[in-house]
């Protein structure tokens, strides 16, 4: 879901609108698409406020990918209980 920010300038007093957007991606030679996420941040090579791609510390990514590898973690629980309700339905 696209995010809507103001974003108030110190030093002018200036208040701009800024929307996120939805269905960012990267494509591979190889046909893969890698969604991101964007967040405002100034340009200042065009002297304005862009949406860029969000990258977070390392330390976020190494602990996501101990949840999934972890398979007596909440994320690992919640989908066995899916898989378990789907072949039930």
């Amino acid at each position: 879901m696209p995010a809507w920010y103001q974003v108030h300038d110190e030093e002018t007093g200036e208040i701009t609108d800024w929307y996120g957007a939805d269905g960012n991606y990267y494509l591979l030679e190889d046909g893969t698409k890698i969604d991101f996420s964007t967040t405002p941040a100034w340009c200042q090579l065009c002297q304005k406020i862009v949406g860029v791609e969000m990258i977070l510390p390392p330390d976020f990514y190494e602990e996501q990918l101990q949840e999934v590898l972890d398979p007596n973690s909440q994320l690992n629980r919640s989908m066995a209980d899916i898989k378990r309700k789907r072949e039930e339905f």
